[in-house]
């Protein structure tokens, strides 16, 4: 996988872009009422803040669960959102309040989609193409 860099660059906090997570069945509704994030699996006391657990990259998200294992059709489906970047969670991921339904765009899909997400993504020269390309497939279906 070619990844796009995903690094911070000064300035990101506030932008809306296209933003990609799975969300897992027994979670609340995905929803801006119930976008809150915790760190992963933990048993310490914690500060819940506020935003999805996301990434701005496919590639990133697969990256992240590939030794986690733990996504399947069963247990999540695949959320890309448009959002606002709010900050970033324990474990570096972005986090990302999703715009109002009506306001932006929102597919829900089978987790084994994100290899078709990756491949639109790496074909593309830059992040405008990129989402351009994802939206146009995901509406085209």
């Amino acid at each position: 996988m070619k990844a796009m860099a995903r690094r911070r660059v000064s300035g990101d906090y506030g932008k809306t872009r296209l933003f990609f997570r799975f969300h897992w069945h027994e979670s609340r509704r995905f929803s801006r009422t119930n976008a809150w994030s915790a760190p992963w699996n933990s048993d310490e006391e914690y500060e819940l803040r506020r935003g999805y657990s996301c990434f701005d990259d496919p590639i990133s998200l697969a990256e992240y669960f590939e030794d986690r294992n733990q996504v399947t059709r069963a247990s999540a489906q695949l959320v890309i959102f448009e959002g606002v970047d709010v900050g970033v969670g324990d474990d570096n991921e972005d986090l990302a309040m999703p715009l109002l339904a009506s306001e932006g765009f929102r597919a829900y899909l089978d987790p084994a989609e994100l290899a078709t997400i990756i491949d639109l993504w790496d074909a593309a020269n830059t992040r405008d193409a990129a989402e351009d390309a994802i939206v146009a497939w995901i509406v085209g279906q």
